[in-house]
């Protein structure tokens, strides 16, 4: 094959990722989005401490202190789980958070999104604000 239709074929598939990626990028802006629970969650009391995932949030407790964070993973948006007492693991492609909700490896670069929680005394719960 001669160097001018080498190069042609070359700019042809460079070319063909470029609408590929614009067809994708609304797939990557919903799942961020999607990153927060749609309504309040309330988790009852006591929470272990540690962290505990609860259906789309991730609880760290210590003590009567309480922070949370979503279950989604800001690479792509796959839920994260529980790794060893003190990380959480995407399982989709590696990435570690510390149980301040940091990544520390793999390809996220952005921390899970933080969730205001409160401490509903009459109710004996945790309620987990999704508009935080």
């Amino acid at each position: 094959m001669d160097s001018s239709r080498r190069n042609t074929v070359r700019l042809l598939a460079r070319l063909t990722w470029v609408p590929l990626g614009l067809l994708l990028l609304p797939l990557r802006i919903r799942r961020k989005a999607q990153a927060r629970p749609a309504e309040p969650l309330t988790i009852s009391l006591p929470v272990p401490d540690g962290l505990s995932i609860h259906g789309s949030v991730v609880i760290l407790s210590e003590g009567s202190e309480y922070r949370a964070f979503s279950t989604r993973c800001t690479h792509l948006g796959c839920r994260v789980q529980e790794g060893d007492t003190s990380t959480l693991v995407c399982p989709c492609h590696g990435s570690r958070f510390d149980t301040e909700g940091r990544p520390f490896a793999g390809p996220a670069r952005e921390p899970l999104a933080s969730l205001a929680c409160r401490v509903d005394a009459e109710e004996r719960a945790l309620v987990v604000d999704p508009e935080s």
